[in-house]
């Protein structure tokens, strides 16, 4: 009979294939349930050592040795010593990346550097957009403009603007959103400089 017609009719007793429980399956159900738990309990004891680690250790990395307070930039790497290597170029993609971080963390007194820093050495007030990158001392390096950069100043402004309130981020979105639709076309450029028209 179909499972309808079981219940239309009323349930049929059991037979002796049903009586014959299986003296296993209640311990099986429990030591999965248990397997499942400790599993559980081991994703959760290992996500917040890694929330540690990265409180304790990888944020100050970059607050402190990783960080040009001079320049009020990232570094681009640090050694095994957590020591800057030395400064070739620093990237707004890095910047943005950072500011994004600091921001979601809740370290809105040096993600304010790290915006201040981004619109100050990587926007380009002539044309618009935003340079790849600056050289050691804060410099245009590499002029070229490319959509995973922009995408990631758009993402960081996004976080930067609810945590910090900062106005002036929402202003970067929303100018930094129009480049991408108008400036990042199948054959575009702008004022003689192509934009580049990478995938993130």
């Amino acid at each position: 009979s179909s499972g309808l017609s079981l219940r239309t009719t009323g349930r049929k007793a059991p037979d002796e294939t049903q009586k014959k429980r299986d003296p296993h399956a209640r311990f099986t159900i429990s030591t999965t349930h248990t397997r499942r738990m400790t599993s559980s309990a081991s994703t959760a004891a290992l996500a917040a050592l890694l929330r540690t680690h990265f409180t304790q250790v990888v944020l100050p990395i970059w607050r402190g040795p990783g960080f040009n307070a001079a320049l009020g930039l990232p570094c681009e790497a640090v050694g095994h010593d957590h020591r800057p290597l030395p400064a070739v170029r620093y990237r707004a993609m890095a910047c943005a990346r950072q500011l994004f971080v600091f921001s979601q963390a809740g370290d809105v007194a040096h993600a304010d550097v790290l915006f201040d820093a981004l619109r100050h050495y990587f926007h380009d007030t002539q044309r618009g957009g935003w340079f790849y990158s600056v050289d050691g001392a804060g410099a245009p390096l590499d002029t070229t403009k490319d959509l995973y950069t922009h995408a990631f100043v758009v993402f960081a402004c996004a976080e930067y603007l609810v945590r910090s309130g900062n106005r002036d981020a929402l202003d970067v979105m929303n100018e930094t959103s129009a480049q991408i639709v108008d400036r990042f076309a199948a054959h575009g450029g702008y004022d003689g400089l192509p934009w580049h028209r990478m995938v993130p």
